[in-house]
C-alpha cells in the first residue's frame, strides 16, 4: 500500500511538471534552495528529511521559473531553464521510491509520505492558480 502511494505521488509530481512545462501556465512561489540530498548531514538529519528540503527547493525554483515565464514566455533564457529543469524531473521522480525504500521506521515513513504529499499539493495549487 505504501509503495503504491509513493509511486502515485511520484507520478503526480512528474505529471505536474510536464503539464506546466508543456502549457506554460502561470504559477507563483519562491526560491529557497538548500541541502544536498545525500545521506546524513550535521545534527543527524535523516536522508529523507534532506531529500524533502531539496525536493521542496526544486519545486519552489520551478514555480518561480514558471511565474517568470508567464510574464515573458518568449525569453530564451527561461526556455533553456525550463528544459534543464524538465531533465531533472526524472531524477527527482526516481529518488522518491529510493528514499522511501530506505526508511525503516513506520513513523518516519508516515512523515515522509505526508511531506511528499504536502509538496506535491503545493505544486498542484500553483498549477491550479495559473489556469
Amino acid at each position: 500500500m505504501k509503495k503504491a502511494l509513493i509511486l502515485m505521488l511520484a507520478l503526480v509530481f512528474a505529471t505536474a511538471f510536464l503539464f506546466v512545462g508543456c502549457n506554460g501556465d502561470d504559477d507563483n512561489g519562491n526560491d529557497n534552495g538548500n541541502g544536498n540530498g545525500n545521506g546524513l548531514v550535521a545534527n543527524d538529519v535523516a536522508e529523507w528529511q534532506v531529500f524533502i528540503n531539496d525536493y521542496e527547493a526544486f519545486v519552489d525554483q520551478y514555480i518561480d521559473m514558471m511565474t517568470r515565464m508567464a510574464e515573458d514566455p518568449t525569453d530564451p533564457e527561461l526556455i533553456d531553464e525550463l528544459t534543464e529543469m524538465m531533465e531533472e524531473v526524472t531524477t527527482w521522480e526516481a529518488r522518491i521510491p529510493e528514499i522511501a525504500d530506505s526508511i525503516e521506521d513506520e513513523d518516519e515513513m508516515e512523515q515522509f509520505l505526508d511531506e511528499i504529499a504536502r509538496v506535491s499539493e503545493k505544486m498542484m495549487e500553483a498549477l491550479m492558480g495559473g489556469m
